[in-house]
């Protein structure tokens, strides 16, 4: 599912109001909003259960990792329902996370996939009707500029909403500052280039929305969490004090 809900709520919040329609628009335009709210409503019902069970799980597991006192696992538990919260669900489980939490994770995941699966090719045959209609009323607003400028833009609004990309996606190609003047550039295929010996020998992944972790040229290993606006992030290597690191240049 990732970021289907996001974007299907981005598109209906941008959408020109019913009533500031012109009456030829109006109709067309209130029925595609209520076909995608219903899509949307029905996804979330098919996802809603499976989560439910994964966090009735979560909780269950943390009174048990309570009772024994096992801290990692409660840290993991605190973390995999925090990651719960963002769109984009963490790539692997967080360390330490008990493995009696593992098959449930993966048949709440498979339970997204399977609805992003089912879903897509329907809101996008909504899409494509909705784009045919549109097309279908612009021959009646040649003589009427108001209803032109209205249909281009719920047709701008049906083209221009991409799914938002992913940590992973968003790190690729860009560099930050690592220490002093030193630089790290994330590449493609879990691999990071140090400025110092200019060689692709860090290794990373993402762990969490907005977190990534990996090992350096030396073997050690690291962490980055990054800010909302993905401009700063604190930096964590091996059992050196936190740093700040900030955004440097896009490719």
């Amino acid at each position: 599912m990732r970021f289907l809900l996001l974007l299907l709520l981005l598109a209906l919040s941008t959408w020109v109001r019913a009533e500031d329609l012109a009456p030829e628009l109006a109709p067309l335009a209130a029925k595609y909003k209520a076909d995608i709210t219903a899509l949307t409503d029905e996804q979330t019902a098919a996802v809603t259960k499976a989560k439910q069970q994964y966090v009735t799980a979560l909780d269950e597991a943390a009174k048990t990792a309570a009772g024994s006192n096992n801290r990692k696992a409660l840290e993991a538990i605190a973390h995999e329902k925090e990651a719960l919260n963002f769109p984009e669900a963490a790539v692997e489980p967080y360390p330490d996370l008990p493995l009696s939490l593992q098959t449930m994770r993966k048949s709440y995941l498979a339970a997204t996939e399977r609805a992003a699966a089912a879903f897509a090719p329907r809101i996008q045959m909504l899409n494509d009707e909705y784009l045919r209609a549109l097309k279908f009323l612009e021959v009646k607003a040649v003589t009427n500029p108001e209803l032109a400028k209205q249909i281009a833009i719920e047709k701008a609004n049906l083209t221009s909403h991409a799914p938002a990309a992913s940590l992973s996606e968003r790190l690729i190609n860009t560099t930050w500052k690592w220490w002093g003047t030193e630089t790290i550039t994330f590449l493609p295929g879990g691999k990071a280039r140090w400025s110092y010996s200019n060689h692709d020998s860090f290794t990373w992944k993402q762990t969490r929305s907005n977190k990534i972790e990996g090992t350096t040229e030396k073997g050690g290993v690291f962490s980055i969490t990054f800010s909302p606006n993905f401009t700063t992030g604190k930096l964590l290597e091996d059992k050196k004090p936190e740093r700040d690191v900030e955004l440097l240049k896009r490719d």
